[in-house]
């Protein structure tokens, strides 16, 4: 019972369904006893990164801890040089299964997720350096499966889509000034996702019939599926 409890108080914390300030203060302490208990391992720029860790060993897609027989569970963290978390993974029969988060050398949280035995699968956050929620994304067993937003570092949103099980269903895309853009559309399955750059600007009134046009040398490119996003440096 004190687990499931703990689970479901953990889950709701993290997860945002409580708004007082003391949530935020029992979240940073939460993580703090996670980092406490986990398994310490040292980050590094370049390796080190994926599966097995230094001091671990994978066998059938499971991570065991080096001279040890069983699959390990608990959580495994790697600090830095300065003894400063970078990542935290829990970890359950040698799979991630439950909450991950990485850190940035500042200190700043860059991503939070969840997983289900090695899978993504839950809601999963990535801020940018400021600390600005830049990403926010569903999992569905390692599939983007409903809303996913993402943002400009300046917070006006960059893109509003729907997946389905890994497809994408519906999508707006939006200018870094705040306005829609109307070719950057995903409709049924069909359409174009534009990217601009944050300091992309529309010039002159040009703009759309000309871009109108480029487009218009992909034949019925409206009406074809969405797969890769189209990059403007306008």
């Amino acid at each position: 019972m004190i687990g499931l409890l703990f689970l479901y108080a953990t889950h709701s914390i993290l997860c945002g369904n409580n708004d007082s300030a003391s949530e935020e203060m029992l979240e940073s302490q939460l993580i703090q006893s996670f980092l406490n208990e986990a398994y310490h391992g040292n980050w590094y720029m370049l390796h080190n990164k994926i599966h097995p860790y230094e001091g671990f060993k994978l066998e059938g897609g499971k991570i065991f801890l080096e001279n040890e027989n069983e699959p390990y569970s608990g959580w495994y963290a790697q600090f830095d040089e300065n003894q400063e978390p970078r990542m935290l993974y829990s970890y359950e029969d040698g799979q991630r299964h439950g909450f991950i988060y990485m850190w940035d050398a500042n200190g700043t949280r860059r991503l939070q997720g969840e997983y289900f035995k090695n899978k993504r699968h839950g809601e999963f956050k990535e801020w940018n350096k400021f600390g600005k929620l830049i990403e926010l994304k569903h999992y569905r067993f390692n599939k983007l499966h409903g809303d996913s937003t993402y943002w400009y570092d300046s917070g006006v949103v960059r893109l509003e889509s729907y997946f389905l099980y890994g497809h994408i269903i519906d999508a707006q895309g939006w200018y870094p000034d705040g306005k829609p853009c109307p070719h950057s559309r995903v409709v049924n399955g069909k359409g174009l996702i534009l990217k601009y750059e944050e300091d992309f600007v529309r010039k002159d009134p040009l703009f759309e019939s000309e871009f109108e046009e480029r487009l218009n040398q992909f034949d019925n490119w409206r009406d074809k599926p969405m797969f890769t996003p189209l990059k403007t440096d306008r």
